[in-house]
């Protein structure tokens, strides 16, 4: 229940009493124009403008709205001038038309009723309840097809009146709104009469519907299922999708053909125009073969040039059940192998979509390597604007990616395993020659995780390496090439005999920041090149753990080098191994090492012939040695920043302004004290470890009271008062010397 208002309005003159005979005007805000006002809430008897209140100060107002109300006297004499709003009631809210019920709510940057017209879907059952809902409440809707009469996504065409009802695309409602089907560029061609869980092949219905949504501009989606194949499934450039790899399948039966036909990718198998492009592979499907006596094997053939420029051939592996050979795949085997789009020198291609398929090599059960650029799970040459995603490609002698020369503008995501171990490719990731693309990479027990080589422009990217067997990830060039402005974020983990992320030659302008642990060889080598070879200007931001070699070898040049490095540098003995250890020149050093375990590590080793390279600061504990010098030529420019110590009995920090209060700070290799102490004798403060002389005791002359005095430092640290006035010392400008 709700409290009722009061049946008529009383008004009130300035004292309180009954406004008898007075006016109120019922105005536009900011305006003198009239709006009007009723004497009933169904708004049929309109009051006068003003009103004349009669002898109580009374009358009855009904309204809609904001108003400027003006209230006066008998006399003319204003009272007040206010702008009002009308209450909103249950009438109100319960209108459905005009500016009453949701058109009154505001939601979502509009009203309640904006969002239902156009923002909010509107669920039904079947196609006859769709016709029933009127388009001035709902724009879109969803049929949910529980009563197996239609199913999809609509929206009313509200500028449309003369489309006819097709029972499917078009549907006409009671009051002439045309609901339209809003399929997306994605369409299920089980809807066309494909079937899954049949022995019956179903390449001509996939073929049949193919074209169909080549035609309508859609591409065909195959639900998860298992779908019965032939070795003559071809596609059209409308291409084919799945759920994912090993989730939607389609399964070639046993033949003595090898499947070297078999096209999932969306494209015949030899294309003649100048100028490829647009191709769409598969997405999410699995190729299971049935018989290992034949050679089943499933690849991806695409924009060939011409019958033999390039073509993908059958590889001719014989798949095992993993005893002797033949015998069946098991079901759920991926028996994926392929090459995937070459170009020429001359014409790229491009629009390359492949997503959500696997690419099994089958390596172990190969007795020879086959030929150079064969077994690739992937290989692309002169593409470019390609997108690559969800993609698998395990036990590849080649490798399970590649992107060459000029391969470029593209994305990639992709997991690799147990790939690349051919003389002609020895990393299961690997790029070269091609520029401003994006990697996403995670590998997995390759030779080489990834490769990153000759002419590499603009990429970026991260990588995920597990054991490696010999490096995990290499950037680098031959002496003739160069690479520059690439960004990579790098974890390498366990294996990698020769180093965790390996830099060569003539690499410019980089950045990579790399995490390694428990990597036998360094985590981090940029390799010494002699000349216009060596690399310049890279920025390496390191993270290490018990790698046991080196935590860092810097070989190039104008670097800069941020290095968190623990307990790394094991495999050496007493003074052999370092954390950093540094051949190239004017290299920037910002370290962190940290040991718990002996024979000491040392921290950095600047070798002979390693000049004008700037160590801006070095942490470490005290099982880390200090810095090894062979070069002569480094800078140290550590600075600690200014620390108050902690007096001996009797000094105090209390002589007062303008005199500085005590501080000391570490700058480089020396560090310096400052500030004026009163009251005491004998030792004044103890620096801490790392702030004293090497050798010997430092006497300082000060001034002590307007006199002169000597302080002492020594290799303890201990700062004392040698002689003169303890009412006031003076240590500003005392700078001690602390190597060697």
């Amino acid at each position: 229940m709700q409290l009722l208002q009061n049946g008529k309005q009383q008004f009130i003159d300035q004292n309180g009493l009954p406004l008898a005979n007075g006016t109120v005007g019922y105005y536009a805000p900011g305006t003198l124009n009239p709006l009007p006002t009723y004497q009933d809430q169904a708004g049929t008897i309109q009051n006068a403008n003003p009103i004349t209140l009669d002898s109580r100060g009374q009358a009855i107002v009904w309204g809609t709205g904001t108003y400027r109300q003006i209230v006066k006297d008998s006399t003319g004499v204003t009272i007040w001038d206010q702008i009002i709003t009308s209450s909103t009631s249950a009438a109100d809210l319960s209108s459905q038309t005009g500016a009453g019920g949701t058109a009154m709510i505001g939601f979502d940057g509009g009203t309640l009723a904006s969002f239902l017209l156009s923002k909010s879907n509107r669920v039904v059952d079947s196609f006859a309840t769709l016709r029933t809902i009127s388009k001035t409440l709902y724009t879109r809707a969803f049929v949910d097809g529980s009563t197996k009469s239609g199913f999809g996504f609509y929206w009313c065409d509200l500028s449309d009146t003369t489309t006819a009802d097709d029972g499917w695309n078009n549907i006409v409602a009671s009051d002439g709104g045309r609901w339209k089907r809003a399929e997306g560029a994605i369409f299920d061609i089980t809807l066309l009469g494909v079937k899954a869980g049949t022995s019956t092949s179903q390449s001509a219905a996939i073929a049949a519907a193919q074209a169909v949504c080549a035609v309508a501009g859609k591409i065909p989606y195959l639900p998860a299922g298992t779908y019965a194949g032939s070795v003559a499934i071809r596609t059209s450039n409308s291409g084919l999708i799945g759920e994912g790899s090993s989730v939607t399948k389609i399964v070639i039966p046993a033949t003595t053909y090898s499947l070297s036909s078999f096209s999932m990718a969306g494209q015949v198998a030899t294309v003649t125009t100048s100028t490829p492009s647009g191709v769409f592979v598969g997405q999410g499907i699995s190729i299971k073969g049935t018989s290992a006596s034949a050679y089943n094997v499933g690849y991806i053939v695409t924009a060939v040039l011409s019958s033999t420029q390039f073509q993908c051939k059958s590889l001719n592996y014989t798949f095992t059940d993993g005893t002797a050979t033949g015998g069946n795949v098991s079901e759920g085997n991926v028996c994926d192998v392929g090459q995937l789009a070459y170009g020429n020198a001359s014409t790229a291609i491009a629009g390359i979509v492949v997503r959500g398929i696997t690419f099994d090599g089958n390596r172990s059960n190969r007795t020879t390597p086959p030929d150079d650029l064969t077994d690739w799970g992937i290989a692309l040459t002169n593409t470019k604007n390609y997108h690559i995603s969800d993609v698998r490609g395990v036990n590849c002698w080649q490798g399970g990616f590649g992107a060459f020369i000029n391969s470029n503008y593209g994305y990639v995501q992709a997991y690799v395993e147990n790939c690349g171990f051919s003389a002609q490719n020895p990393a299961g990731f690997d790029i070269n020659s091609s520029s401003y693309n994006e990697f996403h990479c995670t590998s997995s027990r390759c030779n080489y995780g990834a490769r990153v080589l000759d002419n590499c422009v603009g990429n970026v990217g991260t990588f995920v390496i597990d054991s490696a067997t010999q490096t995990g990830f290499v950037y680098g060039n031959q002496n003739v090439n160069y690479s520059s402005a690439n960004n990579f974020r790098i974890s390498v983990i366990n294996g990698c005999s020769i180093a965790g992320v390996q830099i060569t030659a003539k690499c410019y302008s980089s950045e990579l920041d790399v995490t390694a642990q428990g990597t036998t060889g360094p985590a981090v080598h940029e390799v010494q090149a002699l000349g216009a070879n060596a690399s310049e200007g890279n920025t390496y931001r390191v993270n290490s753990k018990n790698c046991s070699a080196q935590s860092v070898l810097i070989g190039g040049n104008s670097g800069k080098w941020i290095v968190n490095s623990w307990q790394d540098g094991r495999s050496g003995g007493a003074g052999a191994a370092f954390a950093i250890d540094v051949y190239g020149n004017r290299n920037q050093i910002d370290a962190v090492v940290e040991d718990s375990s002996t024979p000491q590590v040392r921290g950095i080793a600047f070798r002979s012939g390693a000049v004008g390279n700037d160590v801006l600061k070095f942490t470490h504990n005290t099982l880390v040695q200090e810095i090894s010098d062979a070069s002569g030529g480094y800078n140290f420019f550590e600075e600690s920043g200014w620390t108050t110590p902690s007096f001996s009995a009797g000094w105090s920090n209390t002589y007062g302004a303008p005199f500085n209060t005590i501080g000391y700070r570490k700058l480089g290799k020396h560090v310096r004290l400052k500030g004026t102490v009163t009251g005491g004798t004998g030792t004044i403060f103890t620096l801490p470890t790392g702030y004293a002389p090497v050798t010997g005791t430092y006497l300082f002359p000060t001034v002590s009271n307007g006199a002169s005095a000597v302080v002492a430092i020594n290799t303890a640290g201990v700062v004392s008062l040698q002689s003169g006035s303890a009412v006031s010392v003076n240590l500003d400008h005392i700078n001690i010397p602390i190597d060697a």
